[in-house]
């Protein structure tokens, strides 16, 4: 179980279904759907966030953390939350957030 609630959202030019754990469900990350695998645009899983807050799925997150290698569209609005990438590709490359940089695969 986890303390809180998490959404892990398969993203690559568009956000796929979001998939819900939290502290009544014990994650099994091995189950976790990857979907997508094309081009990416970091926007869609940005506007998921603020489409799930206008409608009152859920609070303002406390992290949106990213694992990508960096290529992609960055969204023109820098969120009001703390985003984090993971990722194989420079940190300068990022226009907002923390980056944690981790050798290619």
């Amino acid at each position: 179980m986890v303390p809180f609630t998490l959404f892990f959202v398969p993203a690559d030019a568009k956000a796929y279904e979001p998939q819900k754990f939290d502290r009544y469900s014990k994650p099994d990350f091995t189950t976790v759907r990857l979907e997508g695998r094309g081009g990416t645009d970091f926007s869609p899983a940005f506007n998921m966030v603020a489409h799930y807050r206008a409608n009152r799925w859920c609070n303002k997150p406390a992290a949106l953390v990213y694992v990508t290698d960096g290529v992609g569209g960055f969204p023109e609005k820098i969120p009001d939350y703390p985003v984090i990438w993971v990722s194989t590709q420079e940190a300068s490359d990022y226009p907002f957030g923390a980056v944690i940089q981790v050798p290619p695969s």
